[in-house]
């Protein structure tokens, strides 16, 4: 009793499927397998894969905020204006509020090169 229980029973020859079966069934699985992949991507996150992702984004970060420190503001008010109201008039600051028809200058920023973080 204990010895054949671990045995597969064989499988009569009439029973088998034909050579054209077996590779449908295997083109299936394989087709089966890569959708699983797609659809459920964690069962083969490795952590090689982790670890380099958040590699590239911590220097996508660094980078980022190394540039962010560079820019300067410019100044878009015209001469003597505190801030631009909601109606299109400057405050101006001696208190007053002016309507002046006034386009600000395109102004190339440059900043001067430091050493990069990286």
């Amino acid at each position: 009793l204990g010895s054949t229980a671990g045995r597969p029973k064989p499988v009569p020859e009439d029973d088998r499927p034909d050579e054209a079966t077996v590779r449908r069934l295997a083109e299936q699985s394989r087709q089966s397998e890569q959708m699983w992949n797609l659809l459920v991507p964690e069962r083969n996150i490795e952590t090689r894969g982790v670890v380099g992702l958040l590699v590239v984004i911590a220097i996508l970060h660094t980078y980022n905020s190394y540039n962010m420190e560079r820019e300067e503001t410019v100044d878009t008010l015209p001469p003597g204006a505190k801030e631009q109201l909601p109606n299109g008039a400057y405050l101006m600051e001696d208190g007053s509020i002016q309507h002046i028809a006034w386009t600000p200058e395109q102004v190339t920023v440059r900043t001067v090169p430091r050493e990069s973080p990286m």
